[in-house]
């Protein structure tokens, strides 16, 4: 990994806790946040970005479930969530994309046993979700 490619994503201001949860998993370096999944396309985008500018760890995305089990959902659709990403980047929205992730996201929940892992509430994430693609 390129340390001044790592530096520059980390400083860029396009991460977000689901990026980070990435970056800290395939570097080891890290990010001082407590890992989650991306909740709406916006988060999605975060991860697509980063994973675009470091492709040689899209392979290596299963091994995140050996860490993080409540990432399994997501991993097992991560090209279905990329193609509606990417289809529907130019619209800047995705709703296909966006009820994707809302039905991985119990999934996730019940892997982790119903506890809120990440600090801020339900309340809060559910404030901050849209359909926006960005």
């Amino acid at each position: 990994m390129d340390p001044i490619k790592a530096s520059k994503w980390m400083y860029s201001g396009d991460t977000g806790i689901s990026s980070k949860t990435i970056f800290e998993f395939m570097t080891g370096m890290p990010v001082w946040s407590i890992p989650d999944v991306p909740h709406d396309p916006s988060d999605f985008g975060r991860c697509y970005r980063l994973l675009q500018m470091f492709p040689e760890w899209v392979h290596r995305l299963p091994d995140m479930v050996n860490r993080y089990p409540f990432w399994e959902p997501f991993i097992r659709e991560w090209w279905e969530m990329f193609r509606l990403y990417d289809r529907d980047l130019k619209s800047g929205r995705s709703a296909d994309l966006f009820a994707l992730m809302q039905k991985l996201e119990k999934e996730s929940w019940a892997i982790k046993g119903g506890k809120v892992i990440h600090p801020s509430t339900d309340e809060i994430k559910n404030s901050k979700r849209s359909q926006n693609v960005g």
